[in-house]
């Protein structure tokens, strides 16, 4: 479901990134509006790509701009599936932008939080860098680590005082096994845990 309903001009683009275990396959991507059987229609983009964070874009133009979209659905199009696998891809980085628009990067508000704040790192999956962001309310000493899934710190990444804002730290994981690990981040008395995936 949308936060809101999308705002569409002639100009409009969908974009999202996408890590597939697969090259083979189809993205479909449609609007819908919840609670009816109105859609805009299936839009396709390939994955070319294994392994790998890809950016796909499917072209709005003419989509309905009156309509109250509010739903947005992806789906990953198979040839082929054999028995008894699993398969997960991994999606990030939904917008919706018209063309010629910032990118999410571009307009990211670098004010100071009112609270502590922990990003999801990205790429996430990743192999075997990674960035993990995170933001003070205030300045504070802060402790942010990486631990395996037995509770061992595998990482320190920062053990220090930092200003107030938006700040991020690279992670190199070259030297870790494939799996779920945690980072943490203490800043004073508060401490925040998130989760990432590193796949080799």
């Amino acid at each position: 479901m949308l936060d809101e309903v999308a705002q569409i001009t002639s100009e409009s683009v969908f974009k999202l990134k996408v890590w597939s275990p697969r090259a083979d396959i189809e993205a479909i991507f449609k609007l819908e509006i919840d609670g009816t059987d109105v859609s805009t229609g299936d839009l396709f983009a390939d994955v070319n790509e294994a392994e790998e964070w890809v950016e796909l874009e499917w072209d709005l133009s003419g989509v309905d701009d009156t309509a109250p979209w509010d739903k947005a659905v992806v789906i990953m199009d198979l040839d082929e599936h054999p028995v008894g696998t699993a398969e997960t891809w991994y999606l990030d980085d939904f917008r919706l932008q018209g063309v010629g628009e910032a990118t999410n990067s571009e307009v990211v508000n670098r004010e100071t939080p009112d609270r502590l704040q922990l990003n999801q790192n990205y790429p996430n999956p990743f192999n075997p860098v990674t960035t993990i962001g995170f933001a003070l309310p205030a300045a504070s000493d802060i402790h942010l680590s990486v631990y395996n899934m037995l509770g061992q710190q595998v990482a320190v990444l920062m053990n220090e005082h930092v200003s107030a804002g938006q700040h991020s730290v690279s992670f190199d994981a070259g030297n870790l096994a494939s799996g779920t690990y945690i980072y943490r981040l203490q800043a004073g008395e508060q401490v925040m845990t998130r989760s990432l995936t590193l796949v080799k």
